[in-house]
């Protein structure tokens, strides 16, 4: 084996993966020159505006959006969006989450309109695509190569995980109802530095445990992971975008200077869900809270007092019930995600079902039930014993 290193650390590892993500990248660099008479380099890039950009690899048009405070006296992040399946490149879904300012965003062309699948040589294709509009973006409209970002929503969220378990040299990325491939080509691989990781799943969503399990397994990479479950959505983005998105986005683009708005908008959220009814649903939109990228940003003196509320509700008989049901989901979910195995699968799904069955009206109860059901559409996809 050996090692290489190919355009800053990108993509370190060895074996034929790197070497052909290296030779294809390489082999862009010469169709650049070739094809240099028809880029369209002399002309203006302008803040808030998206336009077409061709390169060697791309098998068509990617799409750049520079952000609405762009300019060219400072070096910028980079976010490249892959679509779903039969999506086009698009930059629209985090345009709208970013509030179009801090990242210049990329829409991926698609390769095909199949569902997703891979090989080591179609991921070495997808790094090398990368680097190369990377690279040329650095040039033309001061990307910082230290902070490229990918995201995917479906189809392209199993994508961004995969670039992201085996391009260490990536800042991080967006997850969004795709997740963790048991079966890879290779071990994943440690970030050279600081990693982040949002990870956005539908609670509802057949992706849901891949999801978890992407999760746990960048957590265990090393990587600074915001888990989000979208409560009563299935396959898509929630309904009015996922704001917690919205929020690490923020925060990973500017840092601390967003603790003001962040301040006042937990205190917001702290004073809406005091105003609540119950007791039940106070538990249930602050534990929601703790999980909001703006809260984790505010430190331990907010999370100290969080915990002191929930400890109070606790106390409530009709949150202590709903907190044991919650605990043995959690148990459950977390049991499924450990390997993924079959024999897993058998052991967990009937436990759903005596969950649900033994707790019908509860949120926990409900939630069992789908994943119960969930389950059962999995046994389907299994092809029957010869």
């Amino acid at each position: 084996m050996f090692a290489l290193n190919v355009r800053a650390g990108f993509c370190d590892g060895g074996g034929r993966l790197l070497f052909m993500s290296a030779f294809l990248y390489r082999f862009s660099l010469f169709l650049g020159v070739l094809f240099s008479a028809v880029r369209a380099d002399s002309a203006e890039w302008t803040a808030g505006v998206e336009r077409e950009v061709k390169t060697g690899l791309l098998p068509s048009a990617a799409r750049v959006f520079l952000p609405v405070n762009w300019d060219a006296s400072k070096k910028w992040p980079v976010v490249f969006f892959y679509p779903g399946t039969g999506g086009a490149a698009d930059t629209g879904l985090l345009r709208a989450h970013s509030g179009g300012r801090d990242f210049v965003v990329v829409g991926m062309p698609s390769r095909d309109d199949r569902a997703f699948h891979y090989t080591a040589e179609s991921l070495a294709v997808e790094q090398a695509t990368l680097m190369e509009l990377r690279d040329r973006l650095a040039a033309e409209v001061r990307v910082d190569v230290s902070r490229v970002f990918v995201a995917g929503f479906s189809k392209g969220g199993w994508m961004a995980s995969l670039l992201l378990a085996h391009s260490p040299g990536l800042a991080g990325g967006a997850v969004l109802g795709g997740g963790w491939l048991e079966h890879q080509h290779a071990p994943p691989l440690r970030p050279h530095g600081p990693m982040y990781v949002y990870v956005g799943a539908g609670r509802l969503d057949g992706n849901f445990a891949p999801s978890l399990r992407a999760a746990k397994e960048f957590g265990r990479l090393g990587a600074r992971v915001t888990f989000d479950a979208w409560p009563e959505t299935s396959h898509a983005m929630p309904k009015g975008g996922a704001e917690s998105l919205s929020q690490w986005l923020a925060l990973v683009a500017r840092g601390a200077a967003v603790n003001a708005e962040a301040a006042r908008w937990v205190e917001g959220e702290w004073t809406r869900i005091a105003a609540l009814v119950g007791p039940l649903e106070q538990w249930d939109g602050l534990r929601r809270l703790a999980t909001r990228p703006f809260f984790k940003a505010l430190g331990a003196q907010w999370q100290v007092r969080l915990d002191a509320r929930l400890a109070e509700l606790a106390r409530v008989p009709v949150v202590a019930e709903e907190a044991a049901l919650e605990g043995e989901l959690r148990a459950l979910n977390d049991r499924e995600i450990q390997d993924m195995k079959v024999t897993t699968l058998e052991a967990v799904g009937p436990r759903y079902e005596a969950l649900a069955r033994r707790a019908p009206d509860s949120a926990a109860g409900r939630l069992a039930a789908h994943d119960a059901g969930r389950i059962r559409k999995l046994w389907e996809t299994v092809p029957p014993a010869k």
